[in-house]
């Protein structure tokens, strides 16, 4: 916001801001930085939606909402930056992948180490707690409310079976 909105915005009050200034802070971002011009937008809608709701600005034509809005200006984020994933490393390497991942001493590749060994989501195992981790049961239960789907009632914590190498990766440290 500082870097971006403010030296057009920053002086005004949050009822003058207009479409046309939104577009004058995206518009030179929108096609280089998208992702940051894409949050940007969000950010900005938010504070002039709080706005609205404080009456500081008139509650309908918000000037940084996307539906209805800037859609029509700017082109969808997707069509000027397609995302693009890391393409998925084939099954038959996987095996010279973690020697050579056990070859590197560091933390991170101890964690990717652990993300593959337990097919967890990274986040998971970035956001583990030592208190989530059983050696002696060789498990690791990771909270409902940490977990992708935690609005689902349904689901519990996830627990994962912690084989041989997952625990040597942890060592056996406990705190």
């Amino acid at each position: 916001m500082a870097r971006f909105a403010y030296p057009t915005i920053g002086d005004l009050l949050v009822a003058d801001v207009t479409k046309s200034h939104i577009l004058q802070i995206l518009q030179p971002l929108w096609s280089i930085k998208t992702a940051t011009a894409k949050g940007l937008r969000a950010r900005i809608a938010t504070v002039l939606d709080y706005a609205a709701a404080q009456n500081y600005r008139p509650r309908e034509g918000n000037p940084a909402a996307w539906e209805g809005n800037l859609a029509f200006d700017l082109a969808k984020p997707s069509r000027v930056r397609p995302k693009r994933h890391h393409p998925a490393l084939n099954y038959e390497a996987i095996g010279a992948f973690m020697v050579k991942l056990g070859q590197d001493p560091g933390t991170a590749a101890r964690a990717l180490e652990f993300t593959i060994l337990t097919v967890a989501r990274s986040s998971e195992v970035r956001f583990a707690h030592w208190s989530e981790i059983d050696l002696e049961r060789r498990l690791w239960t990771a909270p409902a409310e940490r977990m992708k789907m935690r609005g689902d009632p349904e689901r519990g914590d996830h627990i994962v079976p912690l084989s041989e190498a997952a625990i040597a990766i942890l060592g056996g440290h406990q705190e």
